[in-house]
Parts: C-alpha cells; sequence; structure tokens
C-alpha cells in the first residue's frame, strides 16, 4: 500500500497531531510498502571505517531521552547508521549524521525499517551532498546563499554581522549540516521539521534568518565577541515566532535567492529558460531586435545567463543575490532601482517599471525611496 499525501498534506500545512506525526511524516516522505524488506538488504553489522567515530558519538547523542540512551536505542541507531553508509556507498559519516537518524528513530522506535526510510529520504532531499567526503563546496554554497538571504530581508542587520566579522562559518554550520537536530531538543526539532517538511529545502535558511531577527535588537548592539558568546550554545528560541517568521520569509523569498547548484530541490533553470522564452513581448521596454539581443533581455543560447546558479567564487564574493529575470516578474511588491550609468540604461535595456538614478545621487534620494524600505 502507498503511503498517499493527500489529505494529509493539507492537514500537515496546519498541525500535526503527535500522535499521528510519524505516520504523516512517512507519508510526507513517499515512503511505500516495501520498506521492510529494502531495508533487509543494507549491511548492518561489517566493520566500517566510520564505526570508531559511530560509537563515539551514539551514547552522546539526545541522551536525555529515555528511549535513545537505553541500550536498545544504541544498537538501532547504531544499525541505521551503517545501513545507510551501506545504502550509499558515495557518502560518509559526518559528525550530527547520528542526531538526524535519532530524530527518525526516536519518531518510529517499534519500526527501524521505517525511520531508516524516511531518514534516508530526508537526507536525500534536504541534505543533498552534505555527506560527500569532501563537502567543502555544498557548504560554502549554503553559508553564501544564506547571506544572501539575510541581505535581501534584512540588510541592516546583515551589513552589521559582516562588518564586525561574525560571518556564518562561525556558527551556522552545525544548524544546516544537521538542519538544527545537533542544537535542539527533540520538541523544537519536530517543530521545525512540520515547517521543513511541507516546504522546501531553503526552508532551513529562512529559520537561521528568523533567528538572527529574534535577536536583532542585541545583536545590533554587539561586537564579535559579543555574537560569539550570545551563539556559542543555541540561545533561547521562541520556536513558534521563528517558524512563523520562516513562513513568511520563504513565501515572500524570489526562488533564485535560494538557488543552489547542490540541490535536490533545483530543478528549474530548464522552466526559466522556458518562461523567459514565453514572456519576453509582453514585458521589456522595447522589443526591437538587435542580433540575438531583444533590449533589455537575452534570446536562445544566451538566456542561460539568466538561469544558471552563479559560480561558488562569485556568489561567496557578492553580498546579494542574483535575481532571475523569471523572478523579477513576479516581483509585484518590491521597487526596481537601476544605479547603472544612463549609456548602458538607455542602451543595452533596463526593466520598464525600474526607476534609473544614478549611483552617486542615490544617496539623496532617500525621500523616495524610504516608503518602499
Amino acid at each position: 500500500m502507498q503511503l498517499v499525501k493527500s489529505p494529509r498534506f493539507v492537514q500537515a500545512c496546519v498541525d500535526i497531531p503527535e500522535i499521528l506525526r510519524a505516520e504523516v511524516w512517512a507519508a510526507l516522505m513517499g515512503i511505500n510498502s516495501t520498506y521492510r524488506s529494502v531495508y533487509e538488504t543494507y549491511n548492518k553489522t561489517s566493520k566500517h571505517s566510520a564505526d570508531r567515530q559511530i560509537d563515539v558519538d551514539i551514547p552522546r547523542c539526545h541522551q536525555y531521552d529515555r528511549l535513545l540512551s537505553s541500550p536498545d536505542g544504541h544498537a538501532k541507531l547504531r544499525r541505521l547508521l551503517k545501513a545507510f553508509l551501506s545504502a550509499n556507498p558515495t557518502l560518509v559519516y559526518w559528525q550530527g549524521m547520528d542526531s538526524i537518524f535519532a530524530s527518525w528513530l526516536r519518531l518510529n522506535f517499534n519500526d527501524e525499517a521505517l525511520a531508516f526510510s524516511c531518514a534516508n529520504t530526508f537526507v536525500e532531499k534536504y541534505l543533498h551532498d552534505y555527506f560527500l567526503p569532501d563537502n567543502s563546496s555544498v557548504m560554502q554554497e549554503t553559508l553564501a546563499v544564506y547571506t544572501h538571504l539575510l541581505t535581501f530581508h534584512d540588510p541592516e542587520l546583515s551589513s552589521h554581522v559582516l562588518e564586525i566579522g561574525f560571518v556564518p562559518d562561525l556558527y551556522a554550520i552545525p544548524w544546516f549540516l544537521t538542519l538544527y537536530t545537533h542544537v535542539c531538543s527533540f520538541d523544537k526539532i519536530y517543530q521545525i521539521w512540520d515547517s521543513l517538511l511541507v516546504s522546501s529545502s531553503s526552508f532551513p535558511l529562512c529559520f537561521a534568518v528568523a533567528i538572527l531577527q529574534q535577536f536583532r535588537s542585541a545583536i545590533l548592539s554587539y561586537d564579535f565577541n559579543d555574537c560569539i558568546l550570545h551563539f556559542s550554545d543555541m540561545p533561547a528560541l521562541d520556536v513558534e515566532w521563528c517558524l512563523a517568521t520562516s513562513r513568511q520569509i520563504w513565501a515572500q523569498t524570489p526562488p533564485s535567492v535560494t538557488s543552489r547548484k547542490h540541490d535536490a530541490w533545483e530543478a528549474c533553470e530548464e522552466n526559466a529558460k522556458k518562461q523567459l522564452q514565453k514572456d519576453i513581448d509582453s514585458h521589456v521596454a522595447d522589443t526591437t531586435v538587435e542580433g540575438n539581443v531583444v533590449k533589455g533581455l537575452l534570446l536562445d543560447s544566451d538566456l542561460e545567463w539568466w538561469a544558471k546558479t552563479p559560480p561558488l567564487a562569485e556568489l561567496r564574493s557578492n553580498r546579494v543575490a542574483q535575481i532571475r529575470f523569471d523572478d523579477v516578474m513576479l516581483m509585484d511588491q518590491y521597487l526596481m532601482v537601476d544605479i547603472r550609468s544612463d549609456a548602458s540604461f538607455h542602451a543595452i535595456g533596463h526593466w520598464r517599471a525600474s526607476l534609473h538614478f544614478d549611483a552617486e545621487s542615490l544617496a539623496n534620494m532617500s525621500d523616495v525611496l524610504l516608503p518602499f524600505k
């Protein structure tokens, strides 16, 4: 029997009763009736290079919980982790992975196979490529995109933390690598994941922005040492407030702001290209064709410029996100300000609803721009 998403998916968007969470989450993961037989095929006993680290981590993993601190809990978690490594030979064990699998095990303690199937699918969907032997490019891309997201929604806060040197490498890696399971208790983890599982892999980035915004006033008054001290352990979160803020951020963020190369959800390049081709004539300021350029837009092979995720080096060097044109067409609530030179603005092309100011005069236009803040 296939566990069907609807109407459980609709209900999950509102609230998930604790007694039904395991069943609803399995449905959201798309788990089918073959999961037990599939789990039996994986090697859970042979020696592995990660065994020593796993044996060190398990006794420290959420040991306040009676189920996970029991000998049976230790044995089950060990089998789950070894089964994952057997099922995914190109991936490796990273510290923190135990907390992810522990979260699924606690939810399905009497159905180890279902815990594995859910966790394995969860990692593929929400932590794609994070557990490669060298995940540096994946993590650096995530941190860069998170910085762009923070800048997009709160430029003042983003500028402050970057100016004092409090970069996300210093605090956010455990958040994203374990999706908050290594830094939060189970009650908070399950609340966060209730929203994550009906959102996308960009939701953890939105939640991280919400965390900083919860402590916004304090952070703006902090120097580097104050921030390090404040975030040395996960501060006391108002999870309900952070989740409400995260959902708002997620709903208001153009997809290209959180677009990542290493993302199982990132399958929009071709759709973006088709959308651009479809809507060119009705959205450009001047539809005169010169070569393969329509005033303000690129055509055919050049359209890929708008759809591609920028290279990692460019992502890391930029303070703001590159927003694709197909997203711009949907951003009616935003004001676009074009600060290129007059020559570029008129000769190369521009968005018809944009305001054009010379970069040097922008500081004097606060009265015009402030209402759009």
